[in-house]
């Protein structure tokens, strides 16, 4: 979860989204908020070809931060145990996100 936060931020720096405090001292569900919040601005504007799988490439890795923050509140705050098979999932999620995010937020 940790080296997902990481990817996270990353994305959020890329996007140069603000959040209320400095962006290493939010928690999850302000950055998350603010990307949001920044895509929603994007998706206004019209775009062409190139900006619209951006946004796409955006949205997915947003969709799947959302998705694991609540998996992380569950590992963090011990409120569940996780079988096996949910616990590979959960690593698979974050590996295919990390490696969405290193395409997306590494391009020049």
């Amino acid at each position: 979860m940790r080296a997902v936060e990481y990817g996270m931020r990353a994305l959020a720096k890329k996007l140069k989204v603000k959040t209320r405090h400095s962006l290493e001292f939010s928690d999850w569900s302000q950055v998350i908020g603010a990307i949001e919040k920044k895509l929603d601005l994007i998706k206004l504007k019209p775009r062409g070809k190139k900006k619209s799988e951006e946004w796409e490439h955006y949205s997915r890795a947003l969709s799947d931060c959302k998705a694991l923050i609540e998996t992380r509140n569950r590992a963090s705050h011990a409120r569940g145990d996780f079988s096996e098979p949910e616990a590979l999932g959960v690593f698979n999620r974050a590996k295919d996100l990390m490696q969405h995010l290193s395409q997306i937020v590494l391009e020049v």
